[in-house]
């Protein structure tokens, strides 16, 4: 009888590992999910502060207002640009936003946080 209940003590003791296993399985995947959806928000957050904050300083300069919806893109190589006259002063980094209500393409600088170039655009 002794046997019977070692066996039965050892499938027991079996199944209350596998169950903790699997309950810290789940919450290992439950705090990874949950901190892969915070990195994604913060850099959200972070990515539209800085489009509003070169928004609101164009706006300064060009009375293009902040509240228009613009398109953001960074020159990676000025060198293929060089050929564009827009795009003559442009360096590795700038900024172009483009404002369709406006019909206005901008190029910015954000390390001397300047507006370089204003140009019409027709879509």
């Amino acid at each position: 009888m002794k046997n019977k209940e070692s066996i039965d003590l050892v499938d027991s003791n079996a199944d209350i590992f596998f169950k903790i296993v699997v309950v810290l399985f789940v919450v290992a995947m439950i705090y990874l999910s949950l901190q892969i959806f915070v990195m994604k928000n913060d850099h959200d957050s972070k990515h539209f502060y800085i489009i509003n904050e070169i928004k609101k300083e164009i706006s300064a300069v060009t009375g293009i207002s902040e509240r228009e919806i613009s398109y953001l893109a960074t020159v990676s190589d000025p060198e293929i640009l060089r050929g564009q006259p827009f795009f003559a002063k442009a360096k590795k980094g700038d900024k172009v936003l483009i404002y369709p209500q406006s019909k206005k393409a901008v190029l910015y600088n954000p390390s001397i946080k300047k507006v370089i170039e204003i140009a019409p655009i027709n879509f």
